[in-house]
């Protein structure tokens, strides 16, 4: 997941959605990430946008 140039990489237990590339969505995190790059958290739920 890429957001303005930045880099994430994002944990997803218990979610069930499988990314395409170029699809658009809208993550809800935990709010702690790991400061590493690129930046790591876990998404706790995930919605697709038209």
């Amino acid at each position: 997941m890429s957001r303005k140039g930045q880099e994430y990489i994002l944990v997803t237990r218990e979610i069930d959605y499988v990314a395409e590339v170029g699809d658009k969505v809208r993550v809800w995190t935990t709010g702690q990430y790991e400061e590493s790059n690129p930046i790591q958290g876990e998404a706790i739920k995930i919605e697709t946008i038209n």
